[in-house]
């Protein structure tokens, strides 16, 4: 999630994941997609985009997308629910 979105609804604190990782022969692979690595993604790389919010005491969740990194731009490679009330039980 955007930094911007997490500081407008006031739930930075419980944004504790990094937003996301490679995907290469294993599922949990380099690089870290978080602040604070400045490697620059390249063409045909795997990611994992998977947010998350943290609340102790309530629960969390957590969303995940594989993509796959084009030319221009990114390739969505998994087909989930996106609407909030499709993701919750």
């Amino acid at each position: 999630m955007p930094a911007k979105y997490l500081k407008k609804h006031d739930v930075e604190e419980y944004s504790i994941h990094r937003t996301g990782h490679g995907i290469g022969i294993g599922l949990h692979e380099e690089p870290s997609l978080r602040y604070d690595n400045d490697l620059i993604l390249q063409e045909g790389m795997v990611y994992c985009v998977e947010p998350g919010l943290y609340v102790p005491g309530v629960g969390g969740f957590r969303h995940s997308d594989t993509v796959v990194l084009r030319k221009n731009g990114s390739h969505q490679v998994t087909e989930y629910a996106k609407e909030l009330d499709e993701l919750t039980f």
